[in-house]
């Protein structure tokens, strides 16, 4: 019988040494145990390997249509597995993952379900805490936050038909309550929220709790 997959997107922390695909390994494994298969990718602020920090910001928006090329690429691997059942696909992200995971539920509607973390309604938020050339200011300020208006999860949320879980910190230096709001409220009917006593990490025990939670009883339906 076919399998339901994962695809697992990571979030970003010089500090940490999970700010690439082993973030979500356990996750997967564990899982795997129950047959589901699961794709735990790289991306542009995988450390190491990615080029995050030497990036130009002049190209952000530019990265953001590669990046979320590559991501319907790896829909693409994953629906290409004999095993997989293409109807039965589920997105877990973080941080930068999530903040993508939310645009791309939204242009590829495979995903039944999804895990959003610490994701931002507004991507350009990310990017202006500085790139390799520097952030945009005034007059420039304004232009680059505007190249993303068509892209952000703020604005595309409401098209994606996936169940979705979004989960936050109560403590997160990143991402103010509002931030939240202006994302998970846009969502579709049957989203939930989560609200955690934890930093932006989430690294707290009832987070992967509830994600495997949702996980479990979204590939049984």
């Amino acid at each position: 019988s076919k399998q339901a997959a994962i695809l697992y997107v990571h979030w970003l922390d010089a500090n940490t040494k999970d700010s690439n695909r082993t973030q979500f390994l356990e996750e997967a494994k564990i899982m795997a145990t129950k047959g589901v298969s699961s794709l735990l990718i790289s991306t542009f602020w995988s450390i190491p390997g990615g080029y995050y920090f030497e990036r130009r910001w002049q190209d952000d928006y530019q990265n953001t249509l590669h990046q979320l090329k590559d991501l319907q690429h790896a829909v693409e691997i994953l629906k290409s597995i004999p095993n997989v059942d293409s109807n039965n696909l589920h997105f877990v992200g973080h941080d930068y993952g999530a903040t993508f995971g939310a645009m791309l539920l939204s242009v590829d509607q495979s995903f039944n379900s999804a895990v959003l973390m610490a994701a931002i309604a507004d991507i350009s938020d990310w990017y202006v805490y500085g790139s390799g050339s520097g952030v945009p200011q005034a007059n420039e300020l304004d232009k680059f936050k505007q190249q993303f208006h068509s892209v952000n999860p703020h604005r595309l949320i409401q098209y994606s038909n996936a169940k979705i879980l979004f989960q936050y910190a109560k403590n997160d230096f990143f991402i103010s309550s509002q931030q939240a709001e202006a994302l998970y409220t846009k969502a579709a009917k049957g989203a939930e929220v989560k609200f955690y006593d934890s930093d932006h990490s989430l690294k707290v025990n009832e987070t992967k709790h509830d994600r495997m939670d949702w996980l479990n009883r979204a590939v049984a339906e």
